[in-house]
């Protein structure tokens, strides 16, 4: 069996680029997991209005005559309940 240079260099570069890529992964992740509750806030502060905004804006229309937030089997808090006249 012959031994190629060039292949052994080029699995070496794959190793380390696919290491670089992990570590950086885990990286992000270390960052994520620590500032998950920020991060989390933030988002269900900006679900919370965003849904609080559709609800009031459909109870101004007319053609609605009932809005609610879904109860369980029907998606529960993430879905808007809407009975039209």
């Amino acid at each position: 069996m012959k031994w190629n240079k060039n292949a052994a260099s080029q699995k070496g570069r794959v190793f380390r680029s696919g290491l670089l890529s992990t570590a950086m992964l885990a990286a992000v992740l270390v960052l994520v997991i620590w500032k998950r509750r920020e991060i989390g806030d933030a988002l269900l502060s900006a679900w919370y209005s965003l849904r609080h905004w559709i609800q009031q804006h459909l109870r101004k229309n007319k053609r609605v005559k009932s809005v609610r937030s879904g109860v369980y089997g029907e998606g529960e808090q993430g879905v808007t309940i809407v009975e039209l006249r």
